[in-house]
């Protein structure tokens, strides 16, 4: 076992006030000078170590809402904040799927920081808690933005972000964690690698399609941190999981008990319109063991955060009303997926 005293000691996130500093640069090699300039955490849809900025400029002014990316040397989304994430959204947006505009990205000895534009206020989990009856419209139209995603060519695509072997990546924690016996389920069972690769978002939820409740089909995709090339069915799976994990980020418990009689029929409404815009048959096994997969990964971040003496505020796992109940559902949930994976 690794002596873990020996890891350089990292920050779990960088001082507001350094963001403010790399804001206030970007401003200015604009030609704007700031007069006010206030920096939160944004966290939830806009993914790790993201800031919301808020900026008034004199003249010429420029007022528009931002979101920087900062992470410091030897955080694991280092690369995507220092040009990585940047790289992707000109790849994405050069063949036609819509992405948050990069105003800079600025790489110093320290911090790295990519700023972008907010776009759109809502997120699809909000416009479908506000118009429910146009939740199976809205879910079909996440699966044909996925389709897109995995449309574009992985030909010229910069370097992956994400894990390219989530086995691996998950050993340590899963020993940890006191969940030995599903990473060895998903070592022994590991698929053959895809012959027909995809561009994969990596943790496309559907708090990450940001749009404007009038015009939905012009949804804008978030968080490149941890994009990869893989089987179509690895990027599936995740969506899949995190419409049926809905129900314990809800606050009250009437809430919780309605989302979980409907949580499948959100499953099969995104993975419908999915199938349906893709013309193709997903492999129901590698589905299943790639949502095996992404239940251990949400049960070590899950136990990580009951453990941690401050939670990552990025982390939706936080929100979780009932850890020790949704644990358990987790557990069960992955031996049922085993079934269903053929093992």
């Amino acid at each position: 076992m690794s002596d873990r005293s020996l890891a350089p000691v990292v920050e779990p996130w960088p001082p507001t006030e350094e963001v403010v500093g790399v804001v206030e640069a970007v401003a200015s090699s604009a030609g704007h000078a700031v007069s006010d300039l206030s920096v939160e955490l944004a966290p939830g849809e806009w993914g790790g170590r993201a800031y919301a900025c808020t900026l008034t400029t004199g003249d010429p002014v420029w007022d528009q809402p931002l979101i920087a990316r900062a992470a410091g040397p030897g955080d694991a989304l280092h690369g995507a904040a220092a040009g990585g994430e940047a790289a992707w959204h000109a790849h994405l947006a050069s063949h036609g799927v819509a992405v948050p505009p990069i105003v800079a990205v600025s790489e110093g000895d320290g911090l790295a920081a990519t700023v972008m534009q907010r776009t759109h206020e809502h997120s699809l989990i909000e416009v479908i808690s506000a118009n429910p009856t146009d939740a199976a419209a809205l879910l079909a139209r996440a699966g044909e933005v996925h389709v897109a995603i995995h449309a574009v060519p992985t030909e010229g695509a910069p370097a992956g972000l994400g894990p390219s072997d989530v086995v691996a990546a998950s050993a340590e924690p899963a020993q940890r964690f006191d969940l030995a016996a599903e990473h060895s389920w998903l070592a022994e069972h590991r698929p053959p690698s895809s012959v027909d690769p995809v561009v994969c978002h990596g943790n496309l939820q559907p708090s990450q399609l940001r749009l404007d409740p009038a015009e939905p089909e012009h949804a804008v995709v978030t968080t490149w941190t941890q994009v990869t090339v893989d089987a179509r069915e690895r990027d599936v799976a995740q969506t899949s999981l995190a419409l049926w994990s809905i129900p314990y980020v809800a606050k009250r418990r009437s809430e919780r008990m309605m989302l979980k009689m409907f949580r499948d029929t959100l499953v099969a409404n995104y993975r419908d319109g999915y199938a349906a815009e893709a013309g193709v048959d997903l492999d129901a096994e590698l589905l299943a063991w790639w949502r095996a997969a992404h239940v251990l990964d949400w049960s070590i971040r899950l136990a990580r955060s009951q453990q941690a003496a401050e939670p990552d505020p990025w982390d939706p796992v936080h929100l979780v009303a009932k850890p020790q109940s949704f644990a358990k559902d987790l557990r069960g949930h992955f031996w049922e997926l085993t079934r269903e994976a053929g093992g």
